[in-house]
């Protein structure tokens, strides 16, 4: 089993050149700004808030993300094995732009994209994932280090659908299509087609 872990681990460090294209949609009807962060390993997702702050989701392993417990048989469980989800989230001060994001965010930002979007379907989403968040806040755990609480989500976490998956939907959802693999925090933005 171990020997079999090595063997999908190495080969998905070759491949983890592949890249997740974000097409924003043309000429949203009512534009704002969301802004996915690219933390290395994982991604996050800003979205302005209607009282002028902004709120910071994202999505992972329960037992490593939120509890950080990265020790090996966690981080095998969490690669290989279907595990607790959790959502992740922390409300800012704002405003949510791209001055101010890196500034509220207390863990490493290595790349930020802004992405104009419809304000509507940005309520739409964050009014869903705050349903979400309290109607799991019973499992609440703060965690310091990443700079979030996070409650259980109800999907399953796996290396088939993990942080990057979970932004992905979250970024169709806003209107934007994805292009690529989406295994890994590997992102970059192309204009919308005219």
């Amino acid at each position: 089993m171990v020997r079999l872990g090595c063997l999908l681990l190495a080969a998905l460090s070759a491949s983890s050149g592949c890249t997740t294209t974000i097409i924003p949609p043309a000429s949203p009807e009512n534009p704002t700004k969301v802004f996915v962060l690219d933390h290395g390993r994982t991604p996050s997702l800003v979205l302005p808030t209607e009282d002028g702050r902004m709120a910071r989701y994202a999505y992972g392993d329960w037992t490593w993300y939120a509890q950080a417990k990265t020790g090996i048989w966690e981080g095998f469980a969490a690669l290989f094995l279907p595990t607790q989800g959790a959502l992740g989230r922390k409300v800012l001060d704002g405003p949510c732009d791209a001055e101010h994001v890196p500034q509220r965010v207390a863990v490493g930002v290595e790349e930020l994209y802004a992405i104009e979007v419809d304000r509507d379907k940005v309520a739409a989403l964050r009014a869903r994932l705050d349903e979400l968040f309290e109607a799991n806040r019973g499992t609440l755990v703060v965690n310091e280090p990443y700079d979030f609480e996070f409650v259980h989500h109800p999907r399953d976490y796996m290396f088939l659908h993990n942080s990057n998956h979970e932004v992905a939907g979250w970024l169709r959802e806003l209107g934007c299509q994805t292009r690529g693999v989406t295994m890994f925090s590997s992102w970059k933005v192309r204009p919308p087609a005219k």
